[in-house]
């Protein structure tokens, strides 16, 4: 059921007076954003992606109603949270989707530990190596950015590192990949599958 001054600013939306228009936005801001935004950092996001959010919304929200025959049968607040929640739900699951491939793209790659780093030339999958890197200790982080990213031989990491040989070179390299894969294995962010609701009015 819609307020009165919800039918308001729905009027001032779909002025041709672009006062008004700025008038109806200003005001949607004021009462609605803090729901939202509360809605979205709750569910691993920042002040920033409520804001992107919110922009998408009010443009869902000014199209719609000047669409011919439009009707508004709820709250307006329950219509504006709702688009926006469906909205950042949706690019969670992007984003899911998106480490969930390059995830499986590293453990398919690290299977093979002699294939050469041409195979980490994506700038998504660098990225993505990157911060499961950050789990490893020094050493392991080392070996992996001098023979993925330096583009170095067993021979020259030994020297590098300070190891006696070649082969505790492979040895550690070996080790490490065994380490990344489970860091890849065990790096889902569980707090962004299953999103905290926020239903209250």
């Amino acid at each position: 059921m819609k307020k009165p001054y919800e039918q308001k600013i729905l009027d001032d939306l779909n002025s041709s007076d672009s006062g008004r228009n700025d008038r109806a936005f200003n005001k949607i801001y004021d009462l609605y954003h803090k729901k939202l935004e509360r809605f979205i950092r709750n569910n691993g996001g920042v002040r920033q992606d409520s804001e992107d959010v919110f922009q998408e919304v009010l443009l869902v929200l000014f199209e719609r109603v000047r669409k011919p025959g439009f009707v508004l049968d709820c709250s307006l607040s329950t219509f504006l949270i709702a688009i926006g929640k469906n909205m950042w739900l949706k690019k969670l699951k992007r984003a899911r989707l998106h480490d969930q491939v390059i995830d499986q793209k590293l453990k398919q790659q690290a299977q093979v530990e002699e294939d050469g780093p041409e195979i980490y030339t994506s700038p998504e999958t660098k990225e993505r190596l990157m911060r499961l890197m950050s789990g490893l200790n020094e050493d392991c982080r080392k070996v992996l950015q001098l023979y993925y990213y330096e583009r170095m031989n067993m021979s020259e990491i030994a020297k590098i590192m300070g190891y006696n040989s070649e082969q505790v070179a492979k040895n550690k390299k070996s080790r490490c990949i065994q380490a990344l894969k489970q860091l890849i294995e065990t790096n889902t962010d569980k707090k962004n599958i299953f999103p905290k609701d926020d239903y209250e009015e």
